[in-house]
């Protein structure tokens, strides 16, 4: 490798916050729900919830700029997606990979209910269209995913999800009843 090569690599790395060993583990404990490891990296490397997947040829099916949160969507990891979302994950929220996915079309393709709950609940953008001009709900009704379909569907009526407790519609979180004053009686003289 050629020097200059490994100077550049250096200045990436501190850019980044981390070497390509360590990005690569941090993809392949997210991959596999390590909880402890991906927290770990996540407290001592700033910004590692939003580094992109280190790529290879021999990496495929990967894409080369697959966030944190699209690896766990993807891997079907709905804890690890809320633990990326409380340490900056939710600058990549929607982020698109060169493919156009976002990690809610990684969930509904996968049919990750759990994840895609997490997601849209986090304001993921339902509409963005994939490079095939797909969105995560034609992707989860393409496999079959119904139950994925109709939690997208909800949220875009305002049914279900934050948009419907902003409306105070969410059948999961009552509206509280509105406050009555009573006045006292004036004091018997």
């Amino acid at each position: 490798m050629p020097a200059n090569a490994t100077s550049l690599e250096n200045a990436f790395d501190r850019a980044q916050g981390g070497n390509a060993a360590i990005r690569k583990a941090f993809f392949d404990a997210i991959r596999a729900g390590d909880v402890a490891a991906v927290t770990g990296t996540l407290q001592n490397h700033a910004g590692a919830a939003t580094w992109q997947e280190p790529f290879a040829p021999e990496d495929k099916p990967y894409a080369a700029d697959d966030t944190p949160l699209m690896t766990a969507a993807h891997a079907k990891k709905a804890d690890i997606v809320r633990i990326l979302l409380q340490h900056g994950g939710e600058q990549t929220l929607d982020a698109r990979n060169s493919r156009g996915y976002t990690a809610l079309m990684y969930a509904a393709w996968q049919g990750a209910e759990g994840v895609a709950e997490v997601l849209l609940w986090h304001g993921a953008n339902t509409w963005i269209k994939s490079e095939h001009d797909q969105d995560a709900d034609m992707l989860a009704r393409t496999r079959g995913h119904n139950d994925i379909s109709r939690q997208i569907q909800n949220h875009r009526a305002k049914v279900d999800g934050p948009a419907a407790f902003m409306n105070g519609l969410s059948k999961d979180v009552p509206l509280p009843k509105p406050i009555t004053v009573h006045k006292r009686p004036p004091p018997a003289a």
